[in-house]
């Protein structure tokens, strides 16, 4: 996915008429579930440059809008322990996008997709999905917290939470 470099250098590649957006809004969530690394990474790095256009690109926004819950949905299975712990950080940069440029979405979305049963992962309780999307709800300015939130819930999601195979974590 080399449209995030793409992106990052000529923000109006976007404004292209003939681009299909959402066809590559929808790569970009498949290419989050590959089991690849590099792929999952450059997947993220596309939509952390892409989420902040919401606003200023309108077919960006309204692909969000239309499409963001999808987005949220696949990076939440990845933290439920689909992609591999070393790529929570990059997880979590989405989220906190998503949470900085797409609040008001964001706090619908975060509440459908929790709500389902054993997502996104049967190990953890109701109430630890509510107190985990509260904190990303509320953590809108500093990066490093959600990432440290990220990282302590793919461990409940993984049932290593408090494992000593955890501990350097």
């Amino acid at each position: 996915m080399a449209n995030g470099q793409a992106l990052k250098r000529k923000h109006d590649l976007f404004l292209c008429s003939s681009l299909d957006v959402k066809a590559v809004f929808h790569c970009g969530v498949i290419s989050l579930k590959f089991p690849e690394a590099p792929t999952v990474k450059s997947a993220c790095g596309f939509f952390t440059e892409l989420l902040p256009r919401c606003g200023e690109i309108p077919p960006v926004g309204q692909v969000v809008h239309e499409n963001g819950k999808m987005l949220l949905q696949a990076v939440l299975e990845g933290v439920g322990g689909q992609a591999s712990r070393n790529l929570m950080d990059q997880l979590a940069e989405i989220l906190f996008a998503l949470n900085k440029h797409c609040f008001s979405y964001l706090s619908i979305w975060i509440k459908e997709v929790m709500q389902q049963d054993g997502f996104p992962s049967a190990r953890v309780t109701p109430e630890q999905k509510e107190i985990f999307s509260q904190q990303i709800l509320r953590e809108r300015v500093n990066k490093r917290r959600v990432k440290d939130m990220v990282k302590e819930f793919t461990l409940l999601c993984r049932g290593l939470h408090g494992t000593e195979y955890t501990a350097d974590y």
